[in-house]
């Protein structure tokens, strides 16, 4: 079990996040990343009323303020593991997006002071939000005063987007979860990420070809009959989700994946991104097909498919598929991080059709005939539609002209 308890030099004694700091990916990189500050006080932990709170979107000064702060929860593991975590790397990452794929950063002031950020992100390929970091720049101050607001400001953000859903992950027990539910985020699932710097494989000949893009429907079904319905309802993914973007991704690297075949179909499914010497795999088996899932790792890996072997390997396995951890255990997996899945549904703005009303100048109108009879029996269709029209218009208020807008687009 990779899970070593420690608190980082420099982190104080009474810290509320210091029973968290010890979650570490093997070689030694923290979730959390800690000043390195010097003494050992013991500053009791500092209160913000909410009344003192501000809460609003950084710019690029305050983007490269936030370096400085003391606590950061890097959320969304392990895929965050592949993104740039030098600190210039990723506000340059902030700066340089565009359009619908920009993060969204928020900021926690009171009297003038940063306090916390929170970092949203519009993940491919259907832009939904994850919440991606959370940040305290005092570590003696208690984060729910600050990191609840924030998240609450986060929810009006992308409901102002059209933002449908709000997706995070949290450790077990942190205070991020915390403030998540205080926010009004629900957990929907828990997942153990198992991590390893030295895949042991085991000799394999299951047979598998690569995903091709006519897959994704069938890779979809698999997904839609191995995972449990509320889950599925609630991650309401399409057949876009396992395309396969060509060449690298901006967010993450290089994304392959593979596929295992029954007579039914597709039984195994495993994805693998890959950038700096670390891969994150997401395997989608039927069920009852857990053994199949792993020989085809120990296919993939003896294939050189996967690779290389002392780079770091993260895999999430989710409670419904615990069947898996023993394979993966056997294998030189070990425990890295327990989390839940939250979800926080939006109010997106609704749009309706209405009607514009116009007004015009009364003495500019076209007199009306005050009657229109209530039968027309001309022969001339053109006269008949005159009629029509006139009484129509008759009973719009005088003074206007009523006439429909264009139709709104969700």
């Amino acid at each position: 079990m990779v899970n070593v308890l420690r608190v980082e030099p420099g982190a104080r004694g009474n810290d509320r996040g210091a029973a968290h700091l010890g979650q570490y990916d093997g070689p030694g990189n923290p979730l959390f990343e800690l000043p390195t500050a010097s003494g050992d006080d013991e500053t009791p932990a500092r209160s913000i009323p909410f009344r003192e709170l501000s809460i609003r979107q950084a710019g690029l000064r305050d983007l490269l303020n936030i370096r400085s702060v003391d606590l950061t929860y890097r959320l969304n593991q392990p895929e965050s593991m592949l993104a740039n975590r030098n600190p210039l790397g990723r506000v340059a990452q902030v700066v340089t997006a565009r359009g619908e794929r920009k993060p969204v950063v928020l900021l926690a002031e009171a009297q003038g002071h940063l306090l916390g950020y929170s970092e949203f992100r519009p993940c491919m390929p259907d832009l939904r939000w994850h919440l991606w970091t959370i940040g305290l720049v005092n570590v003696s101050d208690d984060p729910q005063p600050i990191w609840a607001p924030l998240l609450e400001e986060g929810t009006r953000f992308a409901g102002a987007a059209g933002v449908k859903r709000l997706y995070a992950r949290a450790p077990v027990d942190s205070p991020v979860g915390d403030s998540l539910r205080r926010a009004g985020y629900a957990p929907y699932a828990r997942e153990r990420v198992y991590s390893t710097a030295g895949f042991r494989a085991q000799p394999s000949d299951l047979r598998f070809r690569e995903q091709e893009r006519t897959d994704t429907w069938a890779v979809h079904q698999l997904y839609n009959h191995s995972v449990p319905r509320e889950v599925v309802n609630i991650e309401a993914y399409t057949s876009h989700r396992w395309e396969l973007a060509e060449g690298r991704s901006e967010e993450t690297g290089a994304v392959r994946a593979w596929i295992h075949e029954g007579s039914e179909g597709p039984v195994v499914y495993v994805r693998s991104e890959s950038a700096r010497r670390r891969q994150v795999l997401d395997v989608i088996y039927a069920p009852g097909r857990a053994r199949d899932a792993a020989s085809m790792i120990d296919a993939l890996m003896t294939s050189r498919r996967l690779g290389p072997h002392d780079g770091e390997m993260y895999l999430a396995v989710r409670g419904y598929n615990s069947e898996l951890e023993t394979f993966l255990t056997a294998r030189g997996f070990g425990l890295w991080l327990e989390q839940e899945l939250y979800i926080r549904y939006t109010t997106a703005p609704l749009r309706v059709q209405t009607a514009d009303a116009v007004l015009h100048d009364a003495e500019a109108l076209e007199r009306r005939p005050k009657h229109v009879p209530a039968y027309y029996t001309g022969s001339d269709s053109r006269n008949h539609a005159k009629q029509t029209l006139h009484a129509l218009n008759e009973r719009s208020p005088a003074g206007f002209a009523v006439r429909p807008a264009h139709p709104a687009v969700e």
